[in-house]
C-alpha cells in the first residue's frame, strides 16, 4: 500500500492526435487510505479531472480501483479520473 498520496506517471503514450488511452490502477490500501493526487504525462504534470469535480476519498484497509481516461486532442492533453472505492 502507497505511504503516501502519489502522482500516476504515463510513460511512452503516442503524441498523435485523436488518441485515447484507458487506465485502471487498483490500490490495496493499508491503515490509511491513498489516493492518485496528480497525474503526469511522460513527466509533464496535467490536470486532473474527476468525475462531478470531486476529489475521492480513499478507503483504508480495502481495495480501491481508480480509472482514468486519457485524451489526445489539438496538441493537448485531457485526463478524466474516477474512483470505485471500498472492495
Amino acid at each position: 500500500s502507497p505511504g503516501a498520496n502519489f502522482t500516476v506517471n504515463l510513460i511512452n503514450a503516442p503524441l498523435d492526435d485523436s488518441r485515447t488511452i484507458n487506465l485502471n490502477v487498483f490500490i490495496t490500501q493499508g491503515g490509511t487510505g491513498r489516493i492518485p493526487s496528480a497525474f503526469s504525462i511522460g513527466g509533464t504534470g496535467q490536470t486532473l479531472r474527476w468525475v462531478g469535480n470531486v476529489t475521492p476519498t480513499a478507503t483504508n484497509n480495502r481495495i480501491d480501483i481508480f480509472s482514468f481516461t486519457v485524451i489526445r486532442q489539438s496538441g493537448a492533453w485531457t485526463v478524466l479520473g474516477q474512483a470505485s472505492l471500498n472492495f
